[in-house]
C-alpha cells in the first residue's frame, strides 16, 4: 500500500491502484515544486509489489523465498527463479531512474521517513501500520492506497497462533487467548490498559474508536508490538490508529480474507503419510534442493545496495545469481512437485 499526507494527495488530486500510478504521482509531485522528497521507497518493497503485479507470488511449500515464485496462471506445478524474470530485471532498471530522477532517496525505514516528515510518502505492506513503532504526529492527516485489492493479485494463507510443544501448562495459554479475543474491551485491555480514566496515561479514544498516542512530541513509542502481533490473527477487535483513513480495517480485512483456492499450487497437499519413506524421502529431497537454491540469497540481498549505488550492475548481478544454480534448483523443485501429485 502507499501512505501518502492527505494535503499533498487532495493539492495534486491523487489516486494509486498501480505502481506506475504512484510513479506518476511521485512525478506530480516533484514537478509541483514541494521542498521533501515526494517518497521512499525500500528497493525489496518495490521488487516485491513490481513481481506481484506481473503474476507471481510466493508460496508456503517454498519457504516464502523470494528466489523461487509461482504464477497465478499456472495450472501445473512451475517453479520460476527470479534470476531469469525479465520481470526481476525491468524492475531493477525501474528502481535505479526512479533514484535517478530523485523520486525516491536513501534512507533507513519507510515509516520511520513518514512519521518524522523526511517524505510525503512510502510504500509498504498495510499490516505494518497496525504494528508499526513509529508515531505519526496529529497535526497530519493521511490517505491510504492499498495496491491491487484483487484476488489475482493477492496470495496469503493467513497466521495463527501455536504453542510450543515444550509449554508445561498449554490450557492455561488457551484460556488467556480465549479471554483475550472474547470481546473488544479485552483486546483494549491487552494492547493498551484498557481506556477507563485514569488507567491509561499514554492511550485515548475517540467517539470513532481510533486511538490516539498523547505524547505527540516523541515520534517513537511501541504501537501494538507484542499486542499487535497477536490480534493480526483476529482482525474483529483490530483498533485504527487516528492517523489510518476510517475505510483502513475494512480494506484490511478484504486483502487478508483473500485466497485462491483455485489455484491448484495452492492446494498442494503431499499425498504421503508423516513418517513414511515416501515422507521423509519427499522432504529430504524437497530440503536440499532448496538449500541449492539458497545459495543465490547472499547475491539477492545486494539489491538493497540499488538505493545508494545508481551504477549498480545488473545484468552482472542476475547473471552471478544464475551461475549458482538457482535455474537447476526451481527446475528440480517443479519435477519434485508435479513427480508427487501424479503419483
Amino acid at each position: 500500500a502507499v501512505m501518502m499526507e492527505r494535503s499533498i494527495a487532495e493539492k495534486y488530486d491523487i489516486q494509486i491502484s498501480t505502481l506506475s500510478d504512484y510513479v506518476e504521482a511521485l512525478k506530480k509531485i516533484k514537478s509541483g515544486g514541494e521542498p521533501k522528497n515526494p517518497g521512499f521507497i525500500w528497493p525489496e518493497n518495490w521488487i516485491n509489489e513490481s513481481l506481484k503485479e506481473a503474476g507471481y507470488y510466493r508460496h508456503t511449500i517454498l519457504k516464502n523465498s523470494p528466489l523461487l515464485l509461482c504464477k497465478y496462471c499456472d495450472t501445473d506445478y512451475s517453479i520460476y527463479p527470479i534470476s531469469n524474470m525479465i520481470e526481476y530485471e525491468d524492475a531493477l532498471k525501474n528502481y535505479i531512474n526512479l533514484y535517478k530522477d530523485k523520486l525516491t532517496y536513501t534512507a533507513n525505514g519507510s515509516l520511520l521517513e513518514l512519521a518524522l516528515g523526511n517524505t510525503y510518502s512510502t510504500l509498504t505492506l498495510m499490516g505494518n501500520f497496525l504494528t508499526v513503532k513509529h508515531s505519526f504526529r496529529k497535526d497530519k492527516e493521511y490517505v491510504l492506497f492499498p495496491l491491487s485489492i484483487d484476488k489475482q493479485k493477492q496470495h496469503l494463507h493467513g497466521c495463527g497462533l501455536v504453542i510450543n510443544s515444550s509449554c508445561e501448562n498449554p490450557e492455561r495459554v488457551l484460556m488467556f487467548l480465549e479471554w483475550m479475543y472474547s470481546s473488544q474491551e479485552n483486546m483494549d485491555i491487552w494492547c493498551y490498559g484498557g481506556f477507563q480514566e485514569g488507567t491509561n496515561p499514554y492511550y485515548t479514544l475517540d467517539d470513532k474508536g481510533k486511538i490516539s498516542y498523547t505524547q505527540t512530541n516523541n515520534p517513537f513509542y511501541s504501537w501494538m508490538d507484542t499486542a499487535g502481533r497477536l490480534a493480526v490473527c483476529n482482525t474483529d477487535h483490530l483498533r485504527a490508529p487516528h492517523y489510518l483513513p476510517e475505510t483502513y480495517l475494512d480494506d484490511y480485512k478484504q486483502i487478508i480474507n483473500m485466497k485462491l483456492q483455485e489455484m491448484k499450487l495452492d492446494q498442494f497437499e503431499i499425498p504421503y503419510n508423516e513418517g513414511s519413506v515416501e515422507f521423509d524421502k519427499f522432504f529430504e529431497v524437497h530440503n536440499q534442493l532448496y538449500q541449492d537454491a539458497q545459495k543465490s540469497n547472499t547475491i539477492y540481498q545486494e539489491v538493497l545496495q540499488i538505493s545508494t549505488n545508481p551504477n549498480f550492475d545488473i545484468q552482472n548481478h542476475i547473471n552471478t545469481m544464475k551461475d549458482t544454480g538457482l535455474e537447476d534448483a526451481a527446475k528440480g523443485l517443479s519435477k519434485l512437485l508435479n513427480e508427487t501429485i501424479d503419483e
